[in-house]
């Protein structure tokens, strides 16, 4: 079957994920030579970027009170990072479909650095807002996404998929632990240097070990022309691939019911719980655990047994409890108990969700897919900490773990009819 036809071809009844795109080439009865090398080195700086990524996560907070920013403000700083990534995101999408995974992830780890750097030196609220521009090439996790995707075939995606969700999960936890206490003990600046050295060794990594193009080739390919990386009419057909719109719907929605959390989550736990930059690390380090726990341990399994939609709706219903437990909560520990179920709900979600658009278009456009996850992702970051910051100062912090529950509702109703 052609590529074209495959992306005409009809969704399978079976829900989201369950065939979405129709069927496709026979995959390659075995990986490409240097597969397992080559993921080990995709885990390796996954796990290095997501641990960076989180001690600047853990330290921001700090900078910004040490600067006199609000929870307004802090909205707006975490609303325009998403803007910036919102545009980025489709384009560099394209840019690793064209250029290869080597380029991408070279460009992404030396614009973070470039982050680090200013936020290390940064000393007023205009610097710190100026530190969002370089985030418009950082596409770090969909470009990996798009390598491991390139380089597994159907029946191995998802598990392969969930690996990288559980490296990710890992440099969480470490960069929580370490970003904590980095931060109290000496100072946020040192934080963000420590986390622009691990991206520096990052970029030497992929540059010398990631290859030039990942996409397989087959021998009857015929040559196609080359569409630039701002070509609209080449994101319309991909959004036009039959399943793919109803599945970035649905993450977006259940994106949106996590963010309305998670995107202020830091200010949370330092003003309302009075957690220092220590114990705040602890619960990030606390939650990573919880999720890779859950990664090993339930998504897998569940991913073969039970359909996409089903694990879409379990997915929904625990975000949805976790809602009402941390609207609920008084205590630190009312907080951590809430928030486990809301940790398992992600992961699963994202897991099922971008496995199923990996499959549900051909081989040269994983990176421009992947490029739509992470667009799907930062519009419900630019939507979700200003209704956030408004709904903690307006109405008060239960009012964002039930706004939380009302969206998987309102989600749940629209699968089930």
């Amino acid at each position: 079957m052609s590529a074209n036809q495959r992306r005409t071809a009809k969704a399978s009844p079976d829900g989201p994920g369950a065939g979405v795109g129709g069927k496709h080439d026979p995959p390659p009865k075995k990986s490409p030579d240097g597969t397992g090398r080559l993921l080990l080195v995709v885990h390796l700086n996954n796990m290095l970027h997501n641990m960076a990524m989180l001690m600047n996560q853990t330290a921001v907070p700090f900078l910004m009170k040490s600067l006199g920013v609000g929870n307004r403000l802090f909205g707006a700083f975490t609303t325009a990072t998403a803007i910036v990534q919102l545009i980025g995101s489709p384009l560099f999408g394209r840019f690793g479909d064209l250029y290869g995974g080597r380029l991408s992830l070279t460009v992404s780890f030396l614009a973070f650095t470039i982050v680090c750097l200013m936020l290390a030196t940064c000393g007023s609220v205009a610097v710190l807002f100026l530190t969002r521009l370089p985030v418009l090439f950082i596409h770090i996790v969909p470009s990996f996404q798009m390598v491991v995707s390139d380089v597994t075939d159907d029946e191995s995606r998802a598990a392969a998929l969930g690996l990288l969700g559980l490296s990710l999960i890992t440099g969480i936890v470490l960069g929580s632990l370490f970003g904590g206490m980095v931060t109290e003990k000496y100072s946020p600046s040192t934080s963000f240097l420590v986390a622009a050295i691990l991206s520096v060794l990052s970029t030497v990594v992929v540059w010398f070990t990631i290859p030039a193009q990942t996409k397989q080739k087959k021998k009857d390919d015929k040559p196609k022309p080359k569409r630039g990386v701002f070509d609209v009419n080449e994101l319309k057909r991909l959004l036009s691939v039959p399943g793919v719109a109803r599945l970035l719907g649905m993450k977006f929605f259940l994106l949106m019911s996590v963010m309305v959390i998670q995107g202020i989550l830091p200010v949370i736990l330092t003003d309302i719980f009075q957690l220092g930059a220590q114990d705040t690390g602890i619960f990030f380090m606390t939650a990573g655990i919880i999720g890779a726990f859950f990664q090993v341990v339930a998504v897998g399994p569940l991913s073969k047994r039970f359909k996409d939609k089903t694990l879409i709706i379990l997915s929904s219903v625990l975000i949805a409890v976790s809602g009402i437990l941390m609207a609920r909560a008084t205590t630190i520990s009312h907080m951590y108990i809430g928030f486990a179920p809301h940790v398992f709900g992600n992961v699963m979600f994202d897991v099922v969700i971008n496995s199923a658009l990996s499959k549900a278009v051909p081989q040269e456009d994983t990176g421009a897919i992947m490029g739509f996850t992470g667009t799907v992702y930062h519009l419900s970051m630019v939507l979700s900490p200003l209704l956030s910051a408004l709904l903690l100062e307006n109405v008060g912090f239960p009012s964002l773990g039930f706004t939380s529950s009302a969206i998987n509702a309102l989600l749940l109703l629209s699968m089930l009819l």
